[in-house]
């Protein structure tokens, strides 16, 4: 089979396919939220449930044990960024609108399945 012919049913069948967690239902939101000591999680809002994506720890060993629960005036790094934007990848999803700030000072935004799939 060519390559070229590979690559086009790949990404036909890539889009018709089901996504990952498609048993949580369709993608709505990501939220970028603190957790204590530090660090950030990313939670993934699904019509039937949420996500939960741990994220490299800013200090090596140190894991997290449990969202903040006051706003922080911290953002993420540019590596907590890239971290962030490769877990929605994974996941075959995409970012539908900028980063914003939510009711709970927490980064968000709308989110979709990344129809294109990427080679």
């Amino acid at each position: 089979m060519s390559s070229g012919l590979q690559s086009f049913l790949t990404r036909v069948f890539r889009s018709l396919g089901p996504h990952p967690n498609w048993f949580l239902g369709s993608p709505r939101r990501a939220t970028v939220a603190a957790v204590l000591p530090s660090g950030y999680i990313l939670l993934v809002d699904y019509t039937n449930g949420r996500d939960w994506v741990t994220l490299p720890p800013r200090q090596p060993g140190e894991e997290w044990t449990g969202l903040a629960s006051r706003p922080t005036d911290d953002r993420p790094t540019e590596s907590e960024m890239t971290a962030i934007d490769t877990a929605l990848t994974a996941r075959r999803l995409v970012r539908t609108e900028p980063w914003g700030i939510d009711v709970e000072g927490r980064l968000c935004a709308s989110i979709a399945i990344d129809r294109a799939g990427k080679d």
